[in-house]
């Protein structure tokens, strides 16, 4: 009895191994995601299930990688490395992915002059085309800089010297040389000693006014300034008036 099951059920078994190889083969043929789909279904537990996982898992990273290449974006390459970072694409996923992020920093750096930007580029990115741009960039701008600093140098350096011409002026208009008529001790003799001497050397002085500097608790009598010549020449006429005095500097 046991004989004649075993011979009822065998021929069975083998027609049920022989549709799955069948169908196993068709998968690999038709070779789609929904084909090994189909066989797992039917057949989870059969050696082949695995093998067939295996190649779902490698048709969706060929699909992705190929809406990836169409996307050519760093957003499309950046999903495909994150879903299949083992993928047999997943490397040249990167070097792409790498390649879009140096071009985009570059295009927004191109023209910058922000040179630590465009130092720490050259940096990340060494060896890249990008990269010596960035270094030619930076060499431009430090050039700029320093005939910018030159150029405010030399500006600056003729402000200072217009301003020693204009202080060169104005002494001269003022004056470098005093005429010295008398020293007093006291504010008070130094006040009467001007208006005497103005009543006396009137004619003489004219317009030219007289004030008193105040040195060591002395008090001198001079000439508001003029130029050295003026002052020798009033001097002498002075001196001409039986008037005492001394030519100074200011």
């Amino acid at each position: 009895m046991i004989i004649r099951i075993l011979l009822l059920i065998l021929p069975l078994a083998l027609a049920a191994c022989d549709r799955q190889d069948a169908r196993w083969e068709q998968a690999q043929q038709e070779d789609t995601i929904a084909a090994y789909e189909s066989f797992i279904e039917r057949y989870p537990e059969s050696p082949e299930a695995e093998q067939a996982r295996s190649r779902i898992e490698a048709l969706r990273a060929e699909q992705a990688w190929t809406d990836a290449r169409q996307r050519n974006t760093i957003g499309a390459y950046r999903e495909f490395v994150e879903s299949f970072p083992d993928a047999a694409a997943a490397d040249e996923a990167r070097t792409r992915l790498h390649t879009l992020q140096r071009e985009t920093q570059w295009q927004d750096l191109a023209e910058s002059e922000d040179i630590d930007a465009l130092r720490a580029f050259a940096e990340e990115f060494s060896g890249s085309p990008e990269a010596e741009l960035a270094q030619a960039r930076v060499s431009e701008l430090e050039a700029r800089a320093r005939a910018e600093a030159e150029r405010r140098e030399r500006e600056r350096e003729l402000q200072r010297q217009r301003e020693r011409e204009l202080e060169a002026q104005r002494l001269a208009e003022q004056g470098t040389h005093r005429v010295q008529l008398a020293v007093v001790r006291g504010r008070d003799q130094a006040t009467s000693g001007i208006e005497l001497l103005q009543q006396r050397l009137g004619e003489v002085l004219g317009d030219i006014g007289l004030e008193a500097q105040q040195t060591d608790g002395l008090y001198r009598l001079v000439t508001g300034p003029m130029d050295q010549g003026r002052a020798e020449e009033l001097c002498e006429t002075l001196k001409k008036r039986g008037q005492d005095c001394l030519v100074r500097e200011r």
